[in-house]
């Protein structure tokens, strides 16, 4: 069956996501304005604890479904068992909150937050991933074009009713859980009536009994061995929020909120690339072609490191400007914490490609033992970094600020030694792209400082500086990556051909 090439692909889910950037730039103005640190921090810090909950549900079920969807055009079989365990994860979470809230624990789970808010959030968390995984299916079926218009009709719909809700001051954290539910409801009718009802001959053979066991089968199969990593996985990524929730309080909750959604802009690229390069690796591995796996594997880690960098780079040397141009002064307490937020994506992008290496190669097994050493020292260095001195083991009290670092520190040590064991899958030299990122690194270290110097000695207004820092260190990164494209894991050919498309669309060629 005739499917969307690669590139169209990515570049229709490019574009989606650089308009989700600017939308998200823009809710990341008036939502925490609107709301203020406190409010925006619990908002927050109850979606973050139900997506531990209910990753640790999942069982990663998620990455067995996608896997195998990619790896067979027609998988209807995998569909209904996966759907149908999503569906008893949604009465698994509200089992949970009903015992909370019924014997009283959810004032321990969920410190300082009204049940009803328990309720509401969890709900939507679980409503906003359920759509998730509609997209990542039509991703798995290089479906990408349609199922990333839809993405665009919801993050339109929403940026417009936010900015509604601002513009008649009535955006608090109910009209905004609202906005989301509609969000994620026009993804959610859309893509499954698509591919349920106009394509469903296409992708859903007749259900058959025996292949449905055989399915089951691998799901428990290619499961079985992350179970144990789901479990650290939610003590990890729970006990972050929540140590910080209880000794630190809403707002630097909300200070650590804040500049996670704005490092998190670095990530685009990535994520707009991510079930791409699951789909292409799993495809291709199942086929037999290691090279082309290798390359795969090596260009998106060395383009996506590249260009996150970039913009890491760019929000560390001006958190400052960043926040006191678009926030209000409730939130100047967040700029260390950005300035130090801002490096995360640089090793998290790569923990991603690494990451879906392993599950699209189907080595869950390595993945698991490598993850989980990695959590229980990430768990130890939160606690030094954020507990109170007053405990018996005293912790230094860095508030978020010491959730910032911990989370620099992990991601580094995460994504270095599962590049090495992939390295060495692949038959590659660890210590060559080791010491690419280290030259990436310094290069960007050198624009930036440069570009910031110039910008603070040549004006003073803090949006001129702004300006002027985008112009200056943007050229020199554009100019380095034109002129030694291996930089990027380009070759010269790929960057001529973009910039004869580039003079092309405005018109110059």
């Amino acid at each position: 069956m005739k499917v969307d090439s690669v590139k169209r692909r990515y570049v229709v889910t490019l574009a989606v996501n650089v308009f989700n950037l600017i939308a998200g730039v823009i809710n990341s103005t008036m939502v925490p304005k609107s709301l203020g640190p406190a409010s925006f921090g619990d908002y927050q810090f109850l979606l973050r604890s139900f997506t531990s909950i209910r990753g640790f549900l999942g069982l990663s079920t998620s990455s067995a479904f996608f896997t195998y969807s990619s790896k067979n055009v027609k998988s209807a079989h995998a569909f209904y068992v996966f759907f149908c365990w999503l569906l008893l994860q949604l009465f698994l979470i509200c089992g949970i909150v009903f015992v909370s809230c019924f014997t009283g624990i959810n004032k321990y789970l969920f410190p300082g937050q009204l049940a009803l808010y328990v309720w509401v959030i969890g709900l939507l968390e679980y409503t906003i991933y359920f759509a998730l995984c509609l997209v990542q299916y039509g991703e798995s079926k290089a479906e990408s074009v349609f199922v990333q218009k839809i993405s665009f009709v919801s993050i339109l719909l929403k940026l417009m009713l936010t900015v509604l809700a601002y513009l008649f001051g009535i955006l608090t954290v109910n009209t905004f859980i609202l906005i989301n539910f509609i969000g994620a409801f026009v993804v959610a009718y859309c893509i499954s009536r698509y591919f349920l009802k106009d394509k469903k001959n296409a992708y859903f053979e007749k259900f058959d009994k025996n292949e449905a066991i055989k399915v089951i089968k691998y799901f428990m199969v290619f499961c079985a061995p992350l179970v144990l990593y789901e479990v650290f996985g939610f003590l990890s990524n729970y006990f972050d929020r929540w140590l910080l929730q209880i000794v630190s309080g809403s707002i630097q909750q909300g200070y650590f909120s804040l500049c996670f959604q704005w490092a998190s802009v670095a990530l685009i690229f990535s994520t707009s690339v991510l079930n791409i390069f699951w789909r292409e690796t799993s495809f291709h591995h199942g086929a037999g072609d290691e090279e082309r796996v290798k390359h795969i594997y090596v260009k998106s880690h060395k383009v996506l490191f590249y260009l996150s960098c970039t913009i890491g780079f760019a929000m560390a040397f001006q958190s400052g400007n960043v926040i006191k141009l678009f926030l209000s002064e409730k939130y100047y307490g967040a700029i260390d914490v950005l300035r130090i937020m801002a490096f995360y994506p640089l090793f998290f992008t790569i923990g991603q490609v690494n990451a879906i290496f392993f599950y699209a190669t189907e080595q869950v097994k390595l993945y698991r033992n490598i993850s989980i050493a990695l959590m229980l020292i990430s768990m130890g260095l939160t606690y030094v970094l954020v507990a109170p001195k007053s405990l018996l083991i005293p912790g230094f009290e860095l508030a978020s600020i010491g959730v910032a670092i911990k989370f620099i520190v992990s991601t580094f040590v995460c994504a270095s030694v599962q590049t090495y064991f992939i390295a060495r899958y692949l038959k590659l030299e660890f210590m060559e792209l080791l010491m690419y990122q280290l030259s990436i690194l310094s290069m960007m270290l050198v624009a930036s400082g440069i570009a910031y110097i110039l910008s603070i000695c040549c004006v003073r207004s803090m949006r001129a500086q702004l300006i002027l820092y985008s112009l200056l260190y943007g050229s020199m990164i554009v100019t380095a990556g034109y002129f030694k494209p291996s930089l990027m894991g380009l070759n010269k050919s790929e960057i001529l051909i973009f910039r004869d498309k580039a003079k092309a669309l405005i018109g110059l060629a």
